[in-house]
């Protein structure tokens, strides 16, 4: 499945739960050779469950910023860099519906501008 299949997935998942299991499946899909390239501390857990988002966006950052990375420990980084923000956004989002707070839809204007005068014309 291609990364942007993931992506649509992510944006689809109705559970924080729901995220954080295709996070895991998207990495886990991944060859052994990639994930073995991941730093420790930027390593999935064995379940899903027990995956904390923001603590690893925290190490892909911590990472990403070290002197001494290659050039396929960075690539990896930078993917699962994404990756990991999308699961954050997609979070926060369904922690909105969940709250009832009016967000608009995406690429939907909050407010729009009116002309002077409400709907007179413009000068010409």
């Amino acid at each position: 499945m291609k990364t942007v299949e993931w992506l649509a997935r992510l944006d689809a998942a109705r559970t924080r739960e729901d995220v954080k299991s295709i996070l895991h499946a998207y990495v886990n899909c991944w060859s052994s050779y990639d994930r073995a390239q991941l730093p420790e501390s930027c390593r999935l857990p064995a379940d899903a469950a027990d995956l904390d988002l923001e603590k690893l966006a925290r190490h892909v950052e911590r990472e990403l910023d070290s002197f001494d990375i290659d050039r396929t420990r960075e690539r990896l980084l930078k993917v699962l860099e994404i990756f990991t923000a999308r699961a954050i956004a997609r979070v926060e989002r369904l922690e909105e519906i969940a709250a009832g707070m009016e967000v608009p839809l995406p690429g939907c204007p909050a407010f729009g501008f009116a002309t002077p005068g409400g709907s007179s014309a413009l000068p010409g």
